[in-house]
């Protein structure tokens, strides 16, 4: 089993305001049929928010995700942010799994493709001292895989949420 990270990321200005631009790529291996032993990544804590799309649906086991997020800074305090998530599966034999390592779904006999689906996510957040407040919406696009091994799953979520930094 094995895993890989690659990001970059760019400072840039759009209108005279401080544009953050960032790309990353994840790879988490999967088993493949015939495979006499587990080849899946095993992500070990279930601590990934926001590294799969804001929406938190998949875990880092046979997954290829490429992730972009953008942040422009309208003042000091205030930033809108535009993220987009593309999924795959490494192994069209393996299953899909959840945050907390489950399996979501999985296609016997790898018929149902490797295209998992799209998020995107925009959302705005507020820096108040030590404070960041925020809320957003993330809608779910659904690929092939989803299509064929789930029925009538299309996520759409508003959210809100408050942060406070120790400092």
């Amino acid at each position: 089993a094995d895993a890989w990270f690659a990001g970059i990321s760019r400072k840039a200005a759009l209108f005279g305001r401080p544009l953050d631009i960032s790309a990353e790529y994840k790879l988490a291996s999967g088993t493949g049929q015939g495979q006499a032993n587990s080849s899946t990544f095993d992500q070990l804590s279930p601590a990934n928010h926001d590294k799969f799309g804001q929406e938190d649906l998949f875990g880092w086991r046979n997954l290829r995700t490429l992730k972009s997020l953008e942040t422009l800074g309208v003042t000091n305090s205030f930033a809108l942010n535009l993220m987009y998530t593309d999924h795959w599966l490494d192994s069209a034999d393996d299953s899909l799994y959840n945050s907390a390592g489950g399996v979501i779904a999985t296609s016997k006999n790898g018929a149902a493709g490797t295209r998992v689906g799209q998020e995107l996510d925009a959302f705005v957040t507020y820096k108040h001292g030590a404070h960041l407040f925020g809320a957003g919406f993330g809608h779910f696009f659904k690929g092939q895989f989803v299509e064929q091994t789930t029925r009538d799953i299309n996520p759409r979520y508003f959210y809100v949420f408050q942060q406070y930094s120790f400092r």
